[in-house]
């Protein structure tokens, strides 16, 4: 789930509306969910034929993360999955559409963040070692970061002023 920024008729979950569209965006819920599959629906009439899916961590920044030419839809109402190409833990993401065609649906499927075993938060002076999942919540770290086998560390805001190794 998360926040979708284009026609209603593209996300009420009825192939039986459809708009025409020239880009959507999705933030997920929680930043850093990964975006690694999407759908996109044909409509009755003007199917999209192509497209570019980007990803940004600021809104203003994009970067190219899936790109698709010659698309082509055997049926109406006809919903393809598509891999995004580069996935990564963007906080935004945006679909754009060649043209204006008329879609029924689009789809964002993200792979979310594992729960935190562990939640940092304000300010830690010293060695930090991760084991299980670790977040840091807008936390400055100041010292040594050490990744033990099996721990990851996922930051959702703040800075790590020393090194980070990993295992």
């Amino acid at each position: 789930t998360g926040k979708v920024d284009g026609p209603a008729a593209l996300f009420d979950n009825n192939s039986g509306t459809a708009a025409a569209v020239s880009a959507v965006a999705y933030t997920p819920n929680r930043p850093n969910d990964v975006v690694s599959f999407y759908t996109v629906t044909s409509s009755t009439a003007g199917n999209p034929t192509g497209w570019v899916l980007k990803g940004s961590f600021d809104g203003k920044t994009w970067a190219t993360i899936d790109s698709r030419q010659g698309q082509t839809f055997q049926w109406q109402r006809q919903t393809r999955a598509f891999q995004v190409a580069n996935p990564s833990r963007y906080t935004q993401y945006r679909l754009e559409f060649t043209g204006t065609p008329t879609v029924a649906e689009v789809e964002f499927l993200a792979k979310p963040t594992p729960a935190c075993t562990q939640t940092i938060t304000g300010t830690r002076n010293g060695p930090l070692q991760v084991n299980g999942v670790v977040c840091l919540q807008d936390a400055t770290v100041n010292g040594p970061v050490q990744i033990n086998a099996g721990g990851s560390l996922y930051s959702f805001g703040g800075s790590i002023t020393g090194p980070v190794n990993g295992v």
